[in-house]
């Protein structure tokens, strides 16, 4: 862009959807902002690519020499270009064809999407803790009550060996990877979300297995393969590779919402 307006508000985004690296962008916030480097990390993996959203002309152009000194290309831009994200729209099926997908996305209406219109292609990884709580009686034995009674039996006298009967509640704590795909598509903006444990997988026919996450990843496939204009996720890039799925890096569906914010705007300039 050009000169910047000194009463203007201005956002500094990243330019190439694989660049995005917290380590480096920390290290770039520590010379910037002048924080610790732990602060400046802990700040830096949740920016995926919106480095900056409201701030001065002067700012950003300080911000943008900085990104620029440690390998990140950026841009300036005015924040009401920074795209806004549509609400998400639940999918539990879809039908595929080579120009698209149509979805019924509220009760008794199904709508029509374009390839050419899908703008990014957002899968993501996202750790969830389920807590369980349940009951349990402890107390004596089946062997120790056949005792009791027979001391009860022999002598009359009411000795009870192994206790009172206790109720105790146990919680147990489990944690899960659970799997999630964002489509954004434009004309108009609209965002459809697909939660790969509770999709129908039918339409992949003979190609379905009992696995839901390889019908997830081969879902992701055949959708970035339909759609060869659209953006990827950090997640997308990763399951399309092959690689560790413990790398994406995602604490939580807001941090899904903010790198596709960012690839979505890419996508749209």
């Amino acid at each position: 862009m050009g000169a910047v307006e000194p009463e203007a508000i201005y956002a500094v985004i990243l330019t190439e959807p694989a660049a995005f690296n917290p380590s480096v962008v920390a290290k770039v916030l520590v010379e910037y902002k002048k924080v610790p480097m732990p602060d400046a990390m802990h700040v830096a993996r949740r920016l995926w690519g919106i480095i900056e959203e409201k701030t001065t002309g002067e700012e950003a152009l300080k911000l943008k020499l900085c990104l620029e000194g440690a390998g990140l290309a950026s841009m300036i831009l005015p924040f009401d270009v920074l795209a806004p994200l549509p609400g998400e729209e639940m999918v539990k099926k879809a039908v595929f064809s080579d120009v698209g997908l149509k979805a019924e996305c509220r009760p008794g209406s199904i709508d029509e999407f374009l390839w050419a219109d899908l703008k990014v292609v957002g899968a993501a990884g996202i750790h969830q803790q389920s807590i369980s709580t349940t009951t349990e009686t402890t107390g004596p034995s089946a062997a120790v009550q056949a005792l009791n009674m027979g001391i009860l039996l022999s002598t009359g006298i009411p000795i009870k060996f192994g206790g009172k009967k206790k109720t105790v509640e146990k919680t147990e704590v489990k944690e899960e990877l659970v799997f999630f795909l964002d489509l954004l598509f434009r004309n108009p903006a609209r965002r459809l979300r697909i939660d790969a444990q509770n999709f129908d997988y039918s339409f992949l026919e003979a190609r379905k297995t009992y696995s839901a996450y390889t019908n997830y990843r081969m879902l992701v496939g055949d959708v970035a393969q339909a759609a060869s204009g659209a953006l990827h996720s950090r997640g997308t890039r990763i399951l399309l590779e092959r690689m560790p799925v413990s790398n994406m890096g995602y604490e939580s569906l807001i941090e899904l919402e903010r790198e596709c914010r960012w690839l979505f705007t890419l996508g749209s300039l």
